[in-house]
């Protein structure tokens, strides 16, 4: 039998960002069991594997120990050249992903539950899942650079996300992460994109605004009837909520600071009003000054108010507590990066 090398530790935080960036490609496989001594332990087994382009990959730098996942207790290692950790011999359909030949790593979906036991709070368990769904990759911990890089296909869906955790009950970790992913938004575009929108939508008791899920860089279709009055045949809002017909338009400083950019924001916004919709622009002085950053929120709710009534108006007086305007700036300078 061909032994599995699964990749763990930090190797497989390198290995996600990979993933993400579409540096390396991965095919899902259907494997549900992990028999002792399925599973590369060695530091000579994992010589004997042909790893071309992986390599830098998954030993790391300066002399790291090889990170590998096992499936029994006799066979852990903790020595200078490997550090094993320990999968379950039965895992859920969907746990692991073929990178190719005999190598595998968790599934973004699996990885996800995995991190959470490592991750301290709510907040940065629901800061990852936001990642893997969106298109933007942060950098994991350790590494040199410090950039972001964005217009990725996202890892995975909420839709998937939640499937699985469905399916992996017993895991451990699994209640964590499915109390983060409960809140998480799919399709950003930035880390700021989902302080944004989490802000926005996460509870009062969480330091969030309490305003309903926003949707992110959705396609809003203009109508036949009015494409005499835009340039675009279609729009991709940055934080919509159709059901108030408004949109938060995020204007970075990286995209949004030329002439040019600024025009063709300008066309774009007075675009978007001319189909009936509210437009706010966001500028990140807005969200890392806290005055600026509940001025926001009071835009947004008043709009809000306007449009649904007595029960949103109750809810802006709530938000008026002292209190919870401690956890609202408690939040923001957890979500910013």
């Amino acid at each position: 039998m061909q032994k599995k090398l699964i990749v763990a530790g930090g190797a497989l935080d390198r290995l996600m960002r990979a993933m993400h960036e579409g540096d390396v490609l991965f095919e899902q496989c259907r494997t549900t069991s992990l028999p002792p001594g399925s599973c590369v332990k060695s530091r000579s087994e994992f010589d004997q594997i042909s790893l071309l382009n992986l390599r830098w990959l998954l030993e790391g730098a300066g002399g790291q120990p090889v990170e590998l996942f096992v499936s029994s207790r006799g066979e852990r290692r903790l020595d200078s050249s490997v550090q094993t950790s320990l999968l379950p011999q039965t895992i859920p359909q969907g746990a692991l992903v073929r990178l190719r030949d005999n190598i595998y790593a968790l599934s973004p979906e699996h990885y996800f539950i995995w991190k959470c036991r490592q991750l301290p709070d709510m907040i940065s368990r629901l800061m990852l899942c936001d990642e893997l769904l969106g298109r933007y990759s942060r950098p994991t911990p350790g590494e040199s650079s410090s950039t972001c890089t964005y217009f990725k296909e996202p890892l995975s869906t909420k839709r998937r996300i939640m499937a699985y955790i469905n399916r992996a009950k017993g895991v451990r970790g699994v209640n964590l992460a499915r109390s983060a992913a409960r809140w998480a938004v799919e399709n950003s575009y930035s880390p700021m994109e989902s302080a944004l929108a989490t802000a926005s939508l996460l509870p009062m008791r969480h330091g969030g605004w309490g305003y309903a899920f926003p949707q992110l860089n959705q396609v809003l279709a203009v109508p036949r009837s009015k494409r005499h009055l835009t340039h675009s045949d279609s729009f991709m809002p940055d934080v919509f909520w159709q059901l108030y017909r408004l949109d938060l338009e995020y204007d970075s400083h990286e995209r949004h600071d030329t002439i040019a950019e600024r025009k063709k924001d300008a066309i774009r916004k007075s675009d978007i009003e001319a189909l009936g919709y509210k437009v706010i622009p966001v500028h990140p002085e807005e969200l890392y000054n806290f005055e600026e950053a509940e001025r926001l929120r009071l835009k947004v709710g008043e709009h809000m108010a306007r449009t649904s009534g007595r029960g949103m108006r109750e809810h802006l007086r709530r938000l008026d507590d002292p209190e919870l305007a401690e956890g609202r700036r408690a939040l923001l300078e957890r979500l910013l990066p």
